[in-house]
């Protein structure tokens, strides 16, 4: 009786005689639509270059990275989700696209499709570094920053020496001078390149999260 394996979220390169143990081979579900962002950060990839459209491929595993041959994949809309949110929306379509992937393939229903190695892209590692805000960076661009890093690291500035960690925010093409927090029309605004972030959600350190407007009242008019 023939043996099918399945991994999921793994996040390591899986030896040739593991893989050899399935004599049909191991499945893979990757969150991207390979061969683009092989890796081990496909969601925050896909948010931080702003693409509208991601989505599940499920491969048949080789020894090398997230390079096997493509079984099936799907699409979904991003939708300015953020990380958390759109993880959720891959693993709800990965549910169902792997388990028609499994009956169809230990049928031998599906066709091998080798991926085209000139459109390879990878991902790199998140570091804590990494949610610093840095006003030389755009509003558009911290914007996805605060979407891709919510959870870990997250998206965070320092102001008067003390860290702030923004859960929300959209960009703003309203200008301020760069590194500075300025309320315009009772509205949090954090300066930047060419416009603004303007914070809806923060989070002092050793407090809660609360509303911009809770920020502005409670912290900033304090100053």
């Amino acid at each position: 009786q023939s043996c099918i394996g399945v991994v999921l979220d793994y996040g390591m390169i899986i030896p040739s005689e593991v893989i050899d143990y399935f004599d049909t081979g191991i499945l893979n579900s990757h969150f991207s639509l390979l061969p683009k962002y092989r890796g081990s950060n496909p969601i925050r990839a896909a948010i931080l270059n702003g693409d509208e459209i991601t989505g599940v491929t499920i491969i048949k595993i080789t020894p090398g990275l997230d390079d096997g041959p493509i079984l099936t994949w799907a699409e979904i809309d991003t939708e300015n989700m953020d990380a958390n949110k759109l993880r959720d929306k891959l693993s709800e379509l990965n549910c169902a696209l792997l388990c028609e992937t499994i009956k169809l393939y230990a049928n031998g229903e599906l066709e091998l499709i080798e991926q085209d190695e000139s459109q390879v892209t990878g991902t790199k590692k998140t570091t804590k570094e990494d949610g610093l805000i840095n006003p030389a960076k755009n509003a558009n661009e911290l914007y996805r920053e605060v979407l891709a890093y919510v959870g870990w690291p997250k998206s965070y500035i320092i102001y008067n020496g003390d860290t702030l960690i923004i859960n929300k925010a959209r960009p703003s093409k309203i200008k301020v001078t760069p590194s500075k927090l300025e309320v315009i029309n009772n509205k949090l605004h954090f300066g930047c390149k060419a416009g603004s972030l303007v914070i809806e959600n923060i989070q002092p350190s050793g407090k809660s999260t609360m509303e911009a407007s809770a920020f502005i009242n409670g912290y900033l008019n304090k100053a």
